[in-house]
C-alpha cells in the first residue's frame, strides 16, 4: 500500500510491515492496521535575553606641553558596544557623562571636552534605525552625550562605536597628571 506520510502529521493507509525502528524507539504495527489520524503540535519558547553595554576601561590622552596658548589633547577610546539580545525591538540609547578633570588639587572643566562618537559598526543584526550620536561639546558634569541609538522598531543585535575625545587644555592651567571619570550607560 502507497501512503503519503509529512513531517508532523500521519494520513489513514494501511501498512503491512511488522515492525520498524526509527531513533531509539520502536514502532509496531499490525499486518494491514490502519494508523490513526495523528499530529504533534510544536511548542517553542523564545525568552527574550539582556540589554548590555561593554566599555573601554580607560583611555589616554596625548600629552601636551604648557604654553601661553591652549593646547590640544585627544584620545581614542576602543570600541563601547551594545548588545540587544531581548527580542523587542524596544529600541535604546547609549549615551555618557563625565567628571571634571582632576589633578591634584587642580582641575580642568569638562567643559573644555568635545567627543565624537565616530561611525557605527554592525557587529550583528540589522543597521536600519541604528545610529551613532553626533559630535558634542560637554556643558557640564551632568550634561548627557548621546554616543549610539536604537529607534522603537529597531536596535535588535550588536552594535559599536570607537569615539574620540578632545580637551583642549586652557592656558593657565597647571602642570601634572589628571584624570576623569566616564560614566556610560545603555536604556
Amino acid at each position: 500500500t502507497t501512503c503519503s506520510l509529512s513531517i508532523g502529521s500521519f494520513s489513514n493507509c494501511s501498512f503491512n510491515i511488522p515492525s520498524a525502528t526509527v531513533a531509539d524507539h520502536t514502532i509496531s504495527a499490525r499486518d494491514n492496521a490502519a494508523v490513526p489520524n495523528t499530529s504533534a503540535n510544536q511548542v517553542y519558547t523564545v525568552t527574550g535575553g539582556t540589554l548590555s553595554i561593554s566599555n573601554p576601561t580607560s583611555a589616554t590622552f596625548t600629552s601636551v606641553t604648557v604654553q601661553a596658548a591652549a593646547q590640544q589633547a585627544t584620545a581614542n577610546m576602543t570600541a563601547i558596544t551594545v548588545t540587544d539580545g531581548r527580542g523587542s525591538n524596544a529600541g535604546w540609547s547609549a549615551t555618557t557623562t563625565i567628571s571634571n578633570f582632576s589633578g591634584g588639587t587642580h582641575t580642568i572643566s569638562v567643559t573644555n571636552l568635545s567627543i565624537t562618537p565616530g561611525s557605527l559598526t554592525v557587529v550583528s543584526g540589522s543597521g536600519t534605525g541604528v545610529s551613532p550620536g553626533s559630535n558634542h561639546t560637554f556643558t557640564s558634569t551632568s550634561d548627557v552625550a548621546t554616543l549610539m541609538n536604537a529607534s522603537v522598531g529597531n536596535g535588535n543585535g550588536e552594535y559599536q562605536v570607537s569615539p574620540t575625545l578632545q580637551l583642549t587644555i586652557p592656558v593657565g592651567s597647571y602642570s601634572g597628571n589628571y584624570s576623569a571619570t566616564m560614566t556610560i550607560t545603555v536604556s
